[in-house]
């Protein structure tokens, strides 16, 4: 079901960038040009419709729980490392 929220929201940009696209003056569009519009349309929908993109995100994250648990665990480890350097062996203070 989550897989299918994410496709239609994807369709959903899609259909709106083409939108767009007919939208645009009658001119042979350079590839910077697309993709400057189509980032626009991107952000203006984002900025319309927070709720899709925060949506997203957490199932996502839902998703790679456990990649995530693994990577709070290493990262507390190298606190802990960085907080209470070893001493190497012949150091003395």
């Amino acid at each position: 079901m989550r897989l299918i929220r994410s496709l239609t929201t994807g369709a959903a940009i899609l259909a709106l960038t083409a939108l767009a696209a007919q939208h645009l003056p009658n001119r042979k569009p350079s590839a910077a040009d697309g993709k400057a519009e189509m980032e626009k349309v991107v952000r203006d929908y984002l900025a319309e419709h927070p709720e899709d993109i925060q949506r997203i995100v957490k199932d996502y994250l839902v998703r790679i729980r456990a990649c995530l648990q693994e990577q709070i665990v290493e990262l507390q480890k190298m606190r802990q490392a960085t907080a209470n350097p070893r001493q190497e062996p012949g150091d003395q203070e």
